[in-house]
This record gives C-alpha cells, structure tokens and sequence, in this order.
C-alpha cells in the first residue's frame, strides 16, 4: 500500500488529476497500463459534469 501511495503522490505532483494519480497507480494490478488508465479517467478530474469535486460535493454544484 505504501507503494501505491507514493505512486500516486508523484503522478498528482506530475499533474496528473486524483483520480487519474490513483487509478494509474493500481493500473498493474489490473492488467492495464498507465496510458490506458490515465485515459480512462480523464473525464474524472473536475467530477461528474463539473458538478461535484472532491471534499465538497456541495460546493460548486449547479443543484441546489
């Protein structure tokens, strides 16, 4: 697990989104590579629609 944290803190200090800092750090052990992985969560960096970011999804919602 320590691992996988720092894998994902140097991919978010490279600029990668969280989400993408994460997923990417796990994508080995799912048989994925990196590019693959950053790609697939490239749509996740700002939340769903920009609607939700994390920490606060109340924040910057257009709902409510």
């Amino acid at each position: 697990m320590d691992d996988k944290l720092k894998l994902a803190g140097q991919a978010y200090g490279k600029g990668f989104t969280c989400s993408q800092a994460v997923f990417c750090a796990y994508a080995s052990d799912m048989g994925i590579d990196e590019t693959t992985a950053c790609r697939i969560m490239e749509g996740f960096g700002g939340g769903f629609g920009g609607m939700f970011y994390m920490g606060n999804p109340q924040k910057h919602s257009s709902v409510g």
